[in-house]
């Protein structure tokens, strides 16, 4: 079957501005101003920029164990091999964040890889403000 490009919309548009914006780092390829700009017929006044671009967006995700709020004191007294407690306990789900956004939580696993590493079994897919999956 045939995937035909779809025509972006503005929505579209705005969800890679703010992908790109939320982020302190630049996401590739999220710069779709001067795409669009390439991809435009502006007889139309449409954008045939495809969705297929978006898609190719990186999209920075990170697993979060844990937090705790310390002083510039204590953290200036840290020393090799102090422990710093996060306030997770073995067995709680782990925050996983696309951009900084909260989409899911999951579970802390070791790979079959050589050698172990750890990964991660998504348990809860967290609904959105603004949107469907």
């Amino acid at each position: 079957m045939d995937e035909q490009a779809e025509p972006e919309s503005n929505e579209a548009m705005e969800l890679a501005a703010k992908m790109s914006s939320d982020s302190n780092e630049p996401v590739p390829g999220a710069d779709m101003e001067s795409d669009a700009q390439a991809d435009t017929d502006p007889a139309k006044g449409e954008s045939v920029v495809s969705f297929s671009k978006i898609h190719k967006l990186k999209v920075n995700v990170q697993a979060v164990l844990g937090a705790v709020p310390l002083t510039v004191s204590q953290l200036s007294n840290l020393n090799k091999g102090d422990v710093i407690e996060l306030g997770t306990k073995i067995g709680d789900p782990i925050a996983v964040l696309a951009n900084g956004d909260l989409i899911a939580r999951a579970e802390i696993v070791v790979t079959q890889d050589e050698p172990p590493g750890f990964g991660l079994t998504l348990t809860e897919i967290v609904e959105t403000a603004g949107g469907s999956d």
